[in-house]
């Protein structure tokens, strides 16, 4: 599995699934396969399919006494910053909404104003959902509250251009993956 360690107790893995029909999940999809990534000083490059969207998977080895917050900003192709967690307009390059982890073992996508979670994808296949030129995954320790957090920036980019640029293949997807179901 393709697994990027970001902080000494978090580890992040980017799930793939179809792209949902009205752009929206509201439980965690399987996963039809971890989705590769190459490391750079710019971050992460990770590659997305046409058709299909990304679920992060966020694995820890923190106790529950001692919790992680992680929040992400997903940015459009128009530059516009959307608060994943808390959906909407983020203001600035701090969100205003985290996910408290362990009790959280996903980051589904960007929050959906009436219910669930729009599908993270470069380009999304539903008429008004958020395509996604990038991400920032921030992650602090819960306490103390000012924590300075581990940034992540992840760029996202069609398969060709990933596998020209990280000499990596794309693998198919993978109809007998189990992870996230």
């Amino acid at each position: 599995m393709f697994e990027y360690k970001l902080t000494p107790h978090l580890s992040v893995s980017f799930q793939r699934y179809r792209y949902p029909d009205n752009g929206v999940v509201y439980a965690t999809p399987t996963s039809l396969g971890a989705l590769p990534f190459c490391a750079g000083p710019e971050g992460l490059t990770v590659p997305s399919p046409e058709g299909e969207a990304i679920w992060i998977g966020l694995l820890t080895r923190v106790v529950r006494s001692e919790p992680l917050l992680v929040g992400m900003l997903a940015t459009r192709a128009d530059g516009q910053h959307l608060d994943a967690v808390g959906g909407g307009t983020a203001e600035g390059t701090t969100p205003l909404a985290w996910l408290r982890v362990p009790e959280m073992r996903q980051l589904l996508g960007i929050s959906h104003p009436n219910d669930g979670w729009w599908a993270l994808a470069r380009e999304a296949a539903f008429v008004g959902a958020p395509s996604c030129v990038s991400l920032t995954l921030l992650v602090r320790p819960e306490r103390p509250r000012h924590a300075v957090p581990v940034v992540l920036p992840i760029q996202l980019t069609d398969p060709a251009a990933f596998e020209s640029m990280c000499h990596t293949r794309v693998p198919p997807l993978q109809q007998d993956s189990a992870y996230g179901s």
